[in-house]
């Protein structure tokens, strides 16, 4: 571990700076080139103050001592402590010794960290946000021993997460092969489903079988909002069929996409899908105008707008401030940022995660099966060719957050990557267009990094 001693001397890497908000009672620290931060209290702030690019760290506590009239060693020890912290998050560097470099958030060499593999295009439902417009199977979808196939090629290179998607899956008659064949492999894999096709035998092979995670798409609380997206009656088809996935222990979600028909209702959502699955944490999709999604996105898209008032009204209703306390005597106090604010150089397109639909095709996202972006078909060509040598994916790499005019200049652009380029693309016709909820993201962002929600 690359420590701070007593004669080693800190300062602030470049571009670190530390930021104050009325109102708030402590600091952010933070570099947007790496992208590192973390929320800092009064005492740390000192400390780092007085990294001057002279005072070594038994400098700093001497004058900390002297101040507060506390025992040197005791203050020695928490500078240490604090410096060794900032150090280790490349916020400070020693005098004299190399900065650290911002780091690539991706490397294709390790492949894909998600598939999906859409097995049939068929559907029972006709969801007015379906990104699919799934509903008539394709007359070419792969079969199961070309998937088969396919899964023993990827084990040899990737240990991609398989999310298993249609369409509705569980409309393919050998589904569960498929899903055995996934878990015999050792691959994680997640199921996607409507949720109206469950029974009792599908949920005992589940448990047999170990899938690991089953998401319900449910786009409401209660029967007259979710069914006037997804169709009469299967709300309550849905909720009957969750207890069968409880009585077998199989983990699951319910998941929605939020329109202006169930922005008002996502309350409810949160009180009502949390109770049914157990979990703690709720998420939701943007709407996607494409697809089915397209004929009707001017009754369903909403704007950053009305993301950012649904955020704004569950803070209120759920306030949480963070606060930190000053302890007696002298004691710095850091927080970081939660784990999932890393530093993104794009949205991951072609690269963190890949999309395979039911005729074989390779896109670079579950969003973007589009012609123009057909990256290959795993039936003419392996998937390790298409991954590595397709031109669509590699000049989709090349994109990056720095290249988006619309993103110069934001402090956030390194949390969002510029967000979503399938988004950007629906909204403005230019994959290097502005995402449409990038005001969202910039509240959202600001919010999450000062940990301060009112």
């Amino acid at each position: 571990m690359n420590e701070v001693l007593s004669n080693d001397v800190v300062v602030p890497s470049s571009g670190t700076r530390c930021l104050k908000k009325n109102g708030v009672e402590y600091f952010l620290l933070l570099n947007e080139t790496l992208f590192s931060c973390s929320r800092i209290n009064r005492s740390a702030a000192e400390i780092i103050s007085l990294c001057n690019g002279v005072n070594t760290l038994e400098d700093i506590s001497k004058i900390l001592s002297e101040k507060y009239k506390v025992e040197l060693e005791r203050v020695k020890k928490d500078v240490k402590q604090t410096l060794d912290t900032l150090l280790s998050l490349g916020l400070l560097v020693k005098v004299g010794e190399e900065e650290r470099s911002p780091r690539e958030d991706f490397s294709i060499s390790r492949g894909p960290g998600e598939i999906w593999l859409f097995v049939t295009n068929r559907c029972n439902l006709r969801c007015t946000t379906c990104f699919k417009n799934a509903g008539v199977e394709k007359s070419n979808e792969l079969s199961y021993d070309e998937i088969r196939k396919f899964i023993d090629e990827i084990i040899t290179v990737f240990r991609p997460r398989m999310i298993i998607s249609g369409g509705e899956p569980l409309l393919r008659r050998d589904l569960n092969k498929i899903l055995s064949y996934l878990k015999d492999k050792g691959l994680y894999v997640h199921l996607t489903t409507n949720g109206t096709l469950i029974d009792k035998n599908i949920v005992e092979e589940w448990r047999s079988i170990g899938i690991d995670f089953v998401q319900i798409s449910l786009d409401g609380s209660k029967p007259e909002i979710n069914d006037a997206i997804r169709g009469n009656g299967v709300f309550q088809r849905v909720i009957n069929n969750i207890n069968l996935l409880k009585e077998n222990g199989i983990k699951f979600s319910l998941y929605p996409t939020i329109t202006k028909l169930n922005l008002e209702d996502v309350p409810s959502m949160i009180e009502l899908f949390c109770s049914l699955s157990g979990r703690e944490t709720f998420s939701g999709a943007f709407f996607a105008p494409v697809g089915r999604g397209s004929v009707n996105k001017d009754q369903l898209s909403p704007r950053a707008e009305d993301y950012i008032q649904l955020i704004s009204n569950l803070i209120n209703e759920r306030k949480t401030m963070l606060r930190f306390k000053n302890l007696i005597g002298f004691e710095s106090k850091l927080d970081r940022v939660p784990g999932n604010l890393t530093r993104k150089l794009n949205c991951g397109l072609g690269t963190v995660t890949i999309s395979i639909d039911s005729d074989g095709s390779v896109y670079p996202c579950h969003w973007l099966h589009l012609t123009e972006y057909r990256a290959g078909n795993i039936r003419t060509n392996s998937f390790r060719e298409i991954y590595f040598g397709s031109e669509i994916l590699k000049n989709l790499r090349r994109l990056r957050v720095d290249q988006l005019e619309c993103c110069l200049g934001c402090p956030w652009r390194y949390l969002c990557g510029g967000g979503c380029r399938a988004l950007a693309l629906f909204s403005t016709g230019l994959l290097t267009g502005a995402d449409p909820y990038c005001k969202f993201y910039k509240f959202y962002f600001e919010h999450a990094l000062w940990g301060n929600w009112v």
